[in-house]
């Protein structure tokens, strides 16, 4: 096999670029390094395996593609374009997202404890932005709601990067412990509505599309 590695939108030169080679994720992977030119070859690949290629540079990484080879001595030619990776930061105390999950655990070591929750990613009032409903615990081994610390909650996104806390005008801050969520339109009115799974009781809320209103 040859080919070359080019560059993103980001660095201009691929020149001593790494490049990854294995058969599946748990094989050993094979490394070269990219000549002057970007180019890079290996001349070991078996025909009818599927492997693995990337390449990697200075922090700069390409997807991971997939090559076969039919027949042995067949060339062929993959372009590997190296970018920035991607990467996720922590904005939820700024965002308005100060969910606290709570188990009601208390040294007991109740079975529950380990099985909560759950959380539903949905579009409850159909502005086209994605709100966020989490799933809360309760005392043990009582399965109680006994203040604000335990609500589920549902976070409306305002459309720029923040969330508001509107648990309460919706009505949906829940009774007994909750193990999980499912949200869909179940009775196709064009609302999302929401299935809360709990211990020893579960709930369907109906989305009842008034603004300001209790689901």
């Amino acid at each position: 096999m040859v080919a070359r590695t080019r560059p993103g939108r980001a660095r201009p030169a691929v020149e001593g670029a790494t490049v990854v080679l294995r058969a599946g994720p748990s094989r050993q992977r094979l490394l070269t390094i990219a000549g002057r030119d970007g180019s890079y070859s290996y001349s070991t690949l078996q025909p009818g395996v599927d492997y693995e290629i990337e390449a990697r540079h200075e922090g700069l990484a390409s997807l991971t593609r997939i090559l076969r080879v039919s027949s042995a001595g067949e060339k062929v030619g993959m372009d590997l374009a190296l970018g920035p990776r991607i990467q996720f930061q922590e904005t939820g105390a700024e965002s308005g997202l100060d969910f606290v999950l709570r188990n009601g655990a208390t040294g007991h070591r109740y079975q529950p404890e380990i099985m909560i929750a759950g959380v539903a990613a949905l579009d409850y009032n159909n502005d086209g932005c994605t709100d966020i409903f989490f799933v809360n615990g309760a005392t043990l081994p009582e399965r109680k709601k006994t203040g604000p610390e335990y609500y589920n909650r549902l976070y409306r996104n305002n459309c720029n990067g923040t969330f508001t806390d509107v648990t309460e005008t919706a009505g949906l801050a829940g009774e007994g412990y909750g193990m999980g969520v499912a949200a869909g339109d179940y009775d196709n009115d064009g609302h999302e509505d929401l299935f809360v799974a709990g211990l020893h009781g579960s709930a369907l809320y109906r989305n009842r599309g008034m603004a300001g209103s209790r689901m």
